[in-house]
């Protein structure tokens, strides 16, 4: 369009400059040329018109053109940005997809976090109750073999006891018998009656303790630890003379004298004044 003005402008100016020439040719004396000037103004004339038709064609056309690619960068550019937009929103959809993704897989992994937790805390208390009830068939099993050798000791004690029991009585039916055969004395219980009388007391009150003894056993296995002092041997023994409390505990000899037997206040020899 540019091109066209200027190609009018100077179809324009040599017009101009025809026309004063014709101008002045009609004023110099050769006025026979004047057809020919006028034609040829004419032509110019002519010719100005095609090219201003041509170059307003050609501006029309420009501005067709212009107006053209105008709309068609238009165009591309509105297709420029919705598929930017798509982008942009398919960009936001795969961000979020993804935000919801990993906050997903973090929850997945916070749960399997927690259950191995607690998994490990319950592995944790079953070890715990499986080493306390070891432990304590452990010691339920040291308290019984404790038990059964104080149950050994007791019995091997009973034993000495009424070992030495039979032993004193049988001396003391030699004395009795002799005191009687040197004294006289008739109607009195033999020693035999006496220490079958004293064992059957004495058997009823052990049954009674040994009874009473499992009961406290029982209870000090349950309530006392396991690893409770056993009875000890340093407890002061009883005084000369005097009888053992604990019946299944033998005689000592300082107990039985010198002589090896008890001293018993009922015996005929403490009766009548006499002494073995």
């Amino acid at each position: 369009m540019a091109e066209a003005t200027r190609q009018a402008d100077r179809l324009r100016r040599d017009a101009e400059d025809a026309a004063t020439e014709v101008d002045r040719l009609q004023r110099s004396p050769l006025a026979g040329v004047t057809a020919r000037i006028q034609r040829m103004l004419q032509m110019a004339e002519d010719e100005a018109a095609e090219l201003r038709a041509a170059a307003e064609q050609e501006a029309s056309s420009l501005r067709d053109s212009a107006r053209a690619e105008a709309d068609q960068q238009l165009a591309e550019t509105r297709q420029l940005c919705e598929r930017l937009e798509a982008e942009s929103a398919n960009r936001r959809r795969a961000d979020d997809a993804e935000s919801a993704g990993r906050r997903h897989r973090a929850e997945q992994q916070s749960e399997q976090d927690i259950a191995r937790r607690q998994t490990e805390t319950q592995d944790w208390v079953s070890d715990y109750q499986t080493r306390s009830i070891a432990a304590l068939h452990a010691l339920m099993q040291i308290a019984g073999e404790r038990l059964s050798n104080r149950v050994v000791k007791v019995k091997r004690q009973v034993t000495a006891a009424k070992a030495l029991r039979s032993e004193v009585t049988g001396q003391l039916s030699v004395v009795q018998r002799l005191l009687a055969e040197a004294l006289g004395v008739v109607d009195q219980p033999t020693p035999a009656e006496q220490a079958e009388r004293a064992e059957q007391a004495e058997r009823a009150e052990q049954a009674e303790r040994a009874e009473q003894a499992e009961q406290v056993d029982q209870a000090e296995h349950v309530e006392q630890p396991v690893d409770a002092a056993e009875p000890s041997d340093d407890a002061p023994s009883p005084q000369l003379g005097e009888a053992p409390a604990d019946p299944t505990v033998p005689l000592r000899r300082e107990q039985v004298g010198w002589t090896g037997r008890p001293q018993r206040a009922d015996q005929p020899t403490a009766r009548f004044g006499l002494h073995p």
